[in-house]
């Protein structure tokens, strides 16, 4: 009889289990406050004069371990995760200032609903900013969001 064989005459809660293999799925909440304080950075770049817009984008673009081409897609990305991010609070503070007009507390699985969708927002623009960036780029910023910046996030 063939091993194969065998293991399908036993029931599947006997059959031996598959080991799992290990993930670490990235932090949403670290690339969150990253996507925060790339905006932000992005906004003293906007409000700068072109010599010091010049100059803060190029040492961020070092700090992060990008060139400067892939910095630009960076922000474009950024830009547009913080656009989803302002259409998501909408509804969020409509819920929120449902509840106070009406002297509710809130219900725990709308609250677990709210946090999956921005979730999904932060890990949908990691997924496009992986794609849009170059290889190098990518793992340059990977490092930096994982080591130094993490490092300076305050919990």
């Amino acid at each position: 009889m063939s091993a194969g064989l065998a293991m399908n005459l036993y029931p599947a809660w006997c059959q031996p289990k598959a080991t799992p293999i290990p993930f670490k799925p990235e932090d949403p909440e670290l690339y969150f406050a990253f996507f925060q304080n790339h905006g932000d950075l992005d906004q003293k770049i906007q409000a700068g004069n072109t010599a010091a817009a010049a100059q803060l984008t190029s040492n961020a673009a070092a700090l992060y371990n990008l060139t400067t081409a892939d910095f630009g897609k960076l922000t474009t990305e950024v830009r547009a995760f913080m656009s989803d991010f302002a259409a998501w609070q909408g509804p969020v503070q409509a819920y929120y200032n449902k509840l106070h007009a009406s002297k509710q507390l809130p219900d725990v699985n709308t609250i677990k609903a709210f946090q999956f969708q921005r979730q999904a927002l932060v890990k949908a623009r990691y997924d496009s900013i992986h794609q849009t960036l170059s290889r190098a780029s990518w793992n340059g910023l990977y490092t930096y969001i994982n080591g130094d910046f993490k490092r300076g996030v305050k919990p």
